[in-house]
């Protein structure tokens, strides 16, 4: 997938020639969850059918200029990862500040036609863009018919009686409902991050962990998780202890996984932790035969 950072007046369209081939999806889609897949979905398949180049147009996810400074799902490289798996060929990152000032008219106009080369507009009804957020749906698709340009929305996708957001999933992962924020995202809850350097200590009891940072994933609630991972090629059932090993004395925040039936080196590689169910919170141990007990049995649950 191509990825193009974008400021107003730079053309992205067809690798810099004067065609207007592109399918453009809009939105921001923290977490690329159900309501986004299947916006995206519908976009790469009209793409496909009509030949034009599937396209999203975005933000980076740590553009705290947008939707109040909420924490983000995922950071942009997952976000890009996970729109490319859906057949989308190009992306365009956006600077916010740049396009954030146009009217919707501008921003149709000078974003859209003119720098991307959209030949259509796909988005949720619920969609909204321009100065102030002025411009909604049905603004968005007559200013591309009179331009002579088609325009699509996707209805919103619910789930347990509720709509599918990504307000929904950061409070499900805030609380440690891991089962309900996988639904709603349509795959589990992951975290990507390169293995680093811990303490030894599980080692040295007989549980060796690799450690990985936490810097880009605020949402999880310290505690203990079920989870699972790939490692060359192969599914592996894993726990990961979220926080900061209190019995020790405190670090930084962070993840430290025990991987069941795996011994290797791993430092310096990008693991991917797929989190599938909360198990307890994080607690400080009188002593390292209290932990180690608590351990064997989280080991027990998972098995």
């Amino acid at each position: 997938m191509r990825v193009t950072e974008y400021k107003l007046g730079n053309s992205v369209r067809c690798d810099g020639s004067h065609c207007d081939s592109a399918a453009v999806c809009l939105g921001f889609f923290d977490g690329v969850h159900l309501g986004h897949r299947a916006l995206v979905e519908e976009c790469v398949r009209y793409a496909i059918e009509h030949g034009l180049v599937p396209t999203v147009f975005t933000f980076p996810s740590e553009c705290a200029s947008l939707k109040g400074g909420a924490p983000r799902i995922y950071p942009t490289e997952e976000k890009l990862a996970l729109l490319s798996s859906l057949g989308v060929e190009h992306t365009v990152l956006a600077d916010f500040e740049s396009v954030s000032g146009l009217s919707p008219r501008e921003f149709v106009k000078q974003v859209l036609l003119r720098d991307v080369g959209a030949a259509t507009a796909h988005s949720g009804f619920s969609f909204r863009f321009g100065r102030g957020a002025s411009g909604d749906f049905s603004m968005l698709s007559a200013l591309m018919a009179e331009y002579g340009r088609a325009c699509f929305a996707v209805g919103d996708v619910t789930l347990l009686d509720a709509t599918v957001s990504s307000t929904r999933i950061r409070e499900a992962l805030a609380s440690g409902d891991i089962s309900l924020a996988r639904k709603l995202l349509g795959e589990p809850y992951f975290i990507s991050g390169q293995v680093i350097h811990g303490d030894g200590r599980g080692h040295l009891f007989g549980y060796p962990t690799v450690n990985t940072a936490l810097s880009d994933h605020g949402l999880l609630p310290s505690g203990v998780y079920k989870t699972e991972l790939d490692i060359d090629g192969v599914t592996y059932s894993a726990l990961t202890n979220v926080g900061t090993c209190p019995t020790f004395g405190e670090r930084e925040r962070h993840a430290e996984t025990l991987i069941l039936g795996y011994s290797g080196d791993l430092y310096g590689r990008v693991l991917k932790i797929r989190f599938l169910e909360f198990l307890r919170q994080e607690k400080k141990f009188e002593s390292t035969e209290e932990l180690l007990k608590t351990i064997e049995k989280d080991i027990k649950g998972i098995e």
